[in-house]
């Protein structure tokens, strides 16, 4: 009997061996298919670089030179600045009415007292009066 398990774990070990060798030549074999197709493209690219190169033996190049001019235009004339003449307007006084004459004594009471406050104050307002 014990023979029979013996003969069935050898079995296992080997099923097991075999399929990591499997995987590990699948993988061996993805990685050299990888490099050969890397090292073709590269080999190509190459090639491409090597036979597109200017020949040494052509006539150099002569070189173009362009010019370039602007041009300023001004998107709108200008129209010349033009002053506003002085004007000088006088307006005569009206003469004072009876509600004016009223007014100004007591205009004139508010100006002594304001004396008096600007004496105390040192930038006195200066009194306003109504015409």
């Amino acid at each position: 009997m014990r023979n029979l398990r013996d003969r069935e774990v050898y079995d296992n070990e080997l099923r097991r061996q075999a399929q990591i060798d499997r995987e590990n030549s699948s993988a061996a074999s993805g990685v050299a298919l990888g490099i050969a197709i890397a090292g073709l493209v590269g080999a190509g690219i190459a090639a491409y670089a090597f036979f597109n190169r200017p020949s040494e033996s052509q006539a150099p190049r002569q070189n173009t030179v362009i010019e370039r001019t602007r041009e300023i235009v001004p998107a709108q004339p200008q129209a010349p600045d033009v002053k506003a003449p002085d004007i000088n307007i006088t307006v005569p006084n009206p003469a004072p009415t009876q509600e004016s004459e009223l007014t100004q004594p007591e205009s004139n009471a508010q100006r002594s007292s304001d004396s008096d406050s600007s004496t105390s104050s040192p930038n006195p307002a200066p009194p306003s009066e109504n015409p």
